[in-house]
């Protein structure tokens, strides 16, 4: 008792709520409410009315109380709904403050062990989706400034995680580039020597000395080592700014166009980025040195910044000098036999159990799991039944004289082109009226619901044509039914005439594709020129946006269309379903088929530009392996964990790709650049600026794992868990195929192999 009084108080909240927002009261409270509330009394205390009989007092049970088709457990929690005495945002934005502020104040009323609440739906999830998505991009603006590319108008909010790209790979590039740098510069030091310029060996001038020569010496430093850090660590940056930036365009065969526009944003992206790090970078370096040497810094301060990073970074040389290679060099074999095993298990889990699927409730998440609007979405189906008695039925549209639209942008969703119109349809039509009568339109409705006879409102006309009252100009049929002829050869121009002298005397079907009832009738423009044909009728499918239940409906669509392109002489028609659910579906399709093909794309015009860049199949070869497993691995695991692959997954699997090239191909052109086997030089060389980027990397995905949109916490997920992947395989994995097969090759009679690896 003391539950439902406090359930009760909600309708205070609502109120209370109202005044203090301002709210104009009857724009938000049902009008209705008071009757629903007699309703549920008059029905608690005596079912025999017949207000009682209704569906939705039949459904009041299951609208309030949690469905159980078993005994209640009073261990486990219970469900209860509450309907309040509002109605919610029809567009997803208008009054977002006020539902905002209404949830948090039911919140902190219903927040304990005794009553807690855990769903809501107010209708304005899409409006608050967007609100905080603009708190989530001020964590990633903070490190890059977001530019429009291309002037595409379309702009989704998608391409804001290649933000995080550009922290993953713009640092990657930096700690390579500064790495060579430094390295290059202290070589530098060795052949300009402070003692032959008369400096004490911290680059500090001695009293008695000029500053013009300290200052040549150090600009001699500084040309040396961008010169040779440039030509070591530019074609590096080529390699992994190239092959990511390919794997990104070749995301333009897609299907999907929000991975199509992803593509194009990211991989314009990646030539940014490069672009800047060779040329902002090396100015920046320039004038960083030259203000190092302005003396202004407290020399106490920076000779303790720079011994530690000296202390540090000879520490981590080590590692990557003495204790990676020995790792490597001793399990190199079982090293490599578990990962293929590993990624045999991972496409094992790709392919079968538990496999890319598709949301199974919730079609469409944008924030949180844990977020009151999504639980709802997620649960309410399950523990309530709100259908009023009988679930909504999936309509069929079918509409003849207009072809689809082939002049639609592939990158601009408003630009969808225009729609042709079939000229010869109207004459058609009018030489076979009764043809399309009985062969089409009752055809169709017979299909799509074999149990319900739909009364067509060409049956009407046809019927009102034989009339003694029709004019004589319409008086298309005979008035003895067995003669199902025309009279006289009919025009289109006569048909379409007839059309509006009998829609003036009874009235004209409008075609909508949100009404409730079967309909049917003409299409005319403005000018009132008769263009097409209509037909909408509810079939025998369930309304439903989970994809699994949707595709039964949309193969008996293609059937149907399939079947009409063979019957008669009128062309194909456009059939489809109402606009979003046709949406949905076609995305959920595409998704699921083009995902893996957008994957197996990428790698394959990755591995063909790497080696063109390269010039070593081998080394490329392998490096693509090891991209694919590391790939492959990210994927599986978030599957393993659950996760379901929606539009914002897909995005954030092509960003995998072009995230997972470059630690691999460091490596690799380690090795090309070296010509050696011995690990130990290629791991001193590269594995310091990896390291760095991987934990650059890594935190900035930590920092995006608590954000209030479920997009960006995936993709901290998924950042951390492929720089992990990509690390490990680098380090480890790519360099023991490396060190084996050229063990193996050198071993080799013939020179010549050993020559090309």
């Amino acid at each position: 008792m003391r539950v439902m009084e406090r359930l009760c108080a909600i309708d205070s909240i609502v109120d209370s709520e109202i005044s203090l927002s301002g709210s104009n009261g009857t724009n938000l409270k049902r009008l209705c409410i008071e009757m629903f509330k007699s309703l549920v009394l008059t029905c608690q205390a005596d079912d025999s009315s017949i207000q009682c009989q209704l569906p939705i007092a039949k459904q009041l049970s299951n609208i309030i109380f949690q469905k159980s088709s078993r005994p209640i457990d009073v261990n486990e929690p219970f469900y209860f709904a509450v309907v309040l005495p509002i109605v919610q945002s029809t567009d997803g934005y208008s009054n977002l403050h006020f539902y905002s502020s209404l949830l948090e104040k039911i919140q902190e009323a219903y927040n304990d062990d005794e009553l807690k609440l855990v769903g809501a739906q107010f209708g304005v999830k899409e409006g608050l989706f967007v609100q905080e998505l603009s708190g989530d991009i001020q964590r990633s603006v903070l490190a890059v400034v977001l530019m429009v590319i291309l002037g595409i108008k379309f702009f989704p909010f998608l391409n804001l995680l290649a933000m995080v790209l550009v922290v993953a790979v713009g640092a990657d590039d930096a700690f390579l580039f500064m790495y060579q740098y430094r390295k290059h510069k202290e070589d530098a030091s060795k052949k300009w020597s402070p003692v032959l310029l008369n400096c004490d060996a911290n680059n500090t001038k001695e009293e008695n000395f000029d500053k013009d020569e300290l200052m040549e010496y150090h600009r001699r430093r500084v040309i040396t080592g961008l010169s040779d850090a440039l030509s070591h660590a530019a074609i590096s940056m080529l390699v992994t700014s190239a092959t990511t930036a390919v794997a990104f365009f070749a995301n333009l065969v897609s299907e999907i166009m929000v991975l199509r526009c992803f593509g194009i944003y990211a991989g314009i992206l990646m030539i940014i980025n490069y672009i800047l790090v060779m040329t902002i970078l090396p100015a920046a370096i320039i004038i960083s040195d030259a203000r190092a040497t302005s003396f202004n810094t407290s020399k106490f301060l920076k000779s303790r910044i720079t011994k530690v990073w000296q202390i540090a970074a000879a520490d981590f040389d080590i590692v990557f000098r003495t204790v990676i290679p020995q790792i490597v060099n001793a399990i190199r074999v079982p090293l490599i036999l578990l990962t293929f095993f590993t990624f045999a298990i991972s496409v094992y889990a790709i392919i079968k159990t538990p496999g890319i699927r598709l949301p199974e409730k919730n079609s469409i998440q944008f924030l949180r799991s844990n977020h009151p609007y999504e639980w709802f979405d997620e649960n309410a189906a399950t523990l309530f039944d709100f259908s009023i008695g009988r679930r909504p039925k999936m309509s069929v549209i079918a509409i003849w004289g207009i072809k689809p639209t082939t002049s639609g942008s592939s990158l601009i969703p408003g630009e969808k082109g225009s729609l042709t119109v079939d000229s010869k349809f109207v004459d058609i039509l009018a030489s076979h009226l009764l043809e399309f009568q009985i062969t089409l339109l009752k055809h169709v409705s017979h299909q799509a619901n074999p149990s319900v006879e739909q009364k067509l409102w060409l049956d009407e006309f046809i019927g009102w044509t034989a009339l003694n009252t029709t004019s004589k100009g319409c008086q298309l049929f005979s008035v003895r039914p067995t003669e199902l002829s025309t009279s006289k050869s009919l025009s289109g121009d006569m048909l379409s005439r007839c059309f509006l002298q009998f829609g003036h005397q009874t009235s004209l079907p409008v075609f909508s594709q949100w009404q409730l009832q079967n309909s049917d009738g003409p299409i005319f423009d403005k000018n009132s020129n008769f263009l097409s044909y209509f037909l909408i009728t509810y079939s025998k499918y369930n309304l439903s946006t989970i994809f699994k239940e949707m595709k039964p409906f949309f193969d008996f669509m293609n059937s149907v269309k399939m079947g009409q392109s063979e019957i008669s002489e009128f062309d194909e028609p456009v059939i489809l379903t109402t606009s979003h659910i046709a949406k949905l579906y076609d995305l959920f399709e595409r998704i699921l088929n083009g995902t893996a093909i957008s994957v197996f794309i990428s790698l394959m015009v990755s591995m063909i530009v790497i080696i063109f860049i390269t010039f070593d199949v081998i080394l490329s070869l392998l490096a693509i392996i090891c991209i694919a497993v590391i790939v492959t691995i990210t994927i599986a695991v978030v599957l393993w964990c659950g996760w379901t692959v929606n539009v914002v997954e897909a995005t954030i699997i092509v960003l995998t790709i072009g995230m997972s090239f470059d630690y691999c191909l460091h490596f690799a052109v380690g090795f090309r650049l070296h010509k050696t086997a011995d690990y130990s030089i290629i791991a001193s060389a590269v594995g310091i600026p990896v390291l760095l980027s991987a934990v650059s990397s890594f935190l900035a995905g930590f920092v995006l794992i608590d954000s209030s949109t479920q997009a960006f916490f995936e993709i901290s997920v998924f950042l951390m868990l492929i720089t992990v992947a990509s690390f490990t395989i680098a380090v480890f994995v790519f360099p023991s195929m490396v060190t084996l097969l050229l063990q193996h090759c050198s071993s080799s009679p013939d020179p010549a192999t050993i020559t090309r690896l």
